[in-house]
């Protein structure tokens, strides 16, 4: 991942591309993803998908949108993840121009939604095993209108191209099932300099 005041070089990147992200220096919550990706993804090349612990979508200018922690559904600028690691696009390819903004609208239409630790633990201990979230669902009604990152960029691909990135293999939608799936391809990251990195919220 280049440095030194580089960033990448948008004008590659449309609206509803997917961004993922490695980091450099996991934190325990990123160690527990990477480790229950290990175990969804059954494949010799598990480590090559299992290391994308989080998930976003391009809205264009330089912003993603996508769930955190710390700030439930937000938007803020993809340059506040390039010194913390890695970054990979991946895009549909049947999809029109119009879809790419609707995805950015419906993405901005659910900013605010609360981040859901639980739902997404569930996914991780069980990403083969969607029952238990379910079951969650049906005796915690509320939840339905918490989220996570992964959810939240396959619930707006439902919603607006009727894609899901569920697989038989990982039927939980997890941030290595959109470095798993065959539906999306490369989109190639350039990079340029730049005097100042924006600063995001």
């Amino acid at each position: 991942m280049p440095s030194n005041n580089c960033l990448p070089n948008f004008s590659s990147w449309f609206p509803g591309d997917i961004i993922l992200f490695c980091p450099k220096q996991p934190s325990p919550i990123q160690q527990l993803i990477e480790t229950a990706q290990l175990k969804a993804v059954a494949s010799i090349y598990a480590s090559l998908h299992a290391c994308w612990t989080h998930v976003a979508i391009y809205m264009g200018k330089g912003l993603i949108c996508d769930a955190t922690v710390s700030g439930g559904s937000s938007q803020y600028p993809v340059s506040n993840l390039l010194n913390e690691g890695s970054i990979r696009v991946r895009r549909l390819g049947a999809i029109s121009d119009q879809e790419r903004i609707d995805l950015a609208n419906n993405a901005i239409s659910q900013i605010g939604i609360p981040y859901s630790r639980l739902k997404a633990f569930l996914a991780g201990i069980a990403p083969q095993a969607p029952a238990p979230i379910r079951q969650l669902l049906q005796q915690f009604p509320a939840l339905e209108n918490e989220t996570f990152c992964s959810e939240f960029v396959n619930q707006r691909y439902i919603d607006v191209t009727n894609t899901s990135f569920r697989t038989q293999a990982i039927p939980c939608a997890l941030p290595c099932s959109f470095s798993y799936t065959g539906l999306l391809t490369e989109v190639q990251i350039g990079w340029r300099r730049a005097r100042h990195l924006p600063i995001g919220p």
